[in-house]
């Protein structure tokens, strides 16, 4: 019975031997692990446990701009009548207002026009408030940002 109980675990292998084999596993075994970091969906590691950071806020930019000979030099898109699209800024024309500004971009989320909140509102009473607002206008922008870095208006303050 003895004789059975000594039985090494692997049948093949000696005592003297099954030791070196188990000791070398558990050596490999604390030698190859692997240590993980988990990926946000922005590509950056969080420490373990953690959530990832959030995505890049954009930035919210006031700027006011002062028509000039060539007029404020940016046209517009969206509108309610647009299936309810928000209105952005489509091009940004040289010589104009804006370009001499230079914060203005296109593709920037227009939030309010003179102090009025663009949200629900139409395309025409858009054009309406801005022909309105005499030789000053004030519009409230989000800028997208790029990278997380903020926005290169942002940058330079």
């Amino acid at each position: 019975q003895q004789q059975q109980q000594q039985q090494p675990e692997h049948p093949d292998m000696s005592n003297a031997r099954q030791e070196s084999y188990a000791l070398a596993v558990e050596n490999t075994a604390a030698t190859s692990q692997v240590h993980h970091s988990p990926m946000s969906d922005t590509g950056r590691s969080s420490p373990p446990g953690e959530p990832p950071p959030p995505p890049p806020q954009p930035d919210v930019v006031e700027i006011i701009l002062t028509r000039n000979k060539q007029g404020y030099g940016f046209s517009i898109r969206g509108g309610q009548e647009y299936r309810n699209s928000p209105l952005y800024v489509l091009r940004v024309a040289s010589g104009g207002a804006a370009a001499i500004d230079g914060r203005l971009k296109a593709g920037d989320r227009i939030l309010e026009i003179n102090n009025v909140d663009t949200t629900s509102m139409r395309h025409a009473d858009a054009i309406g408030i801005i022909k309105r607002g005499g030789d000053s206008l004030r519009l409230l922008v989000e800028q997208p940002t790029i990278g997380g870095e903020g926005s290169e208006a942002q940058q330079q303050q």
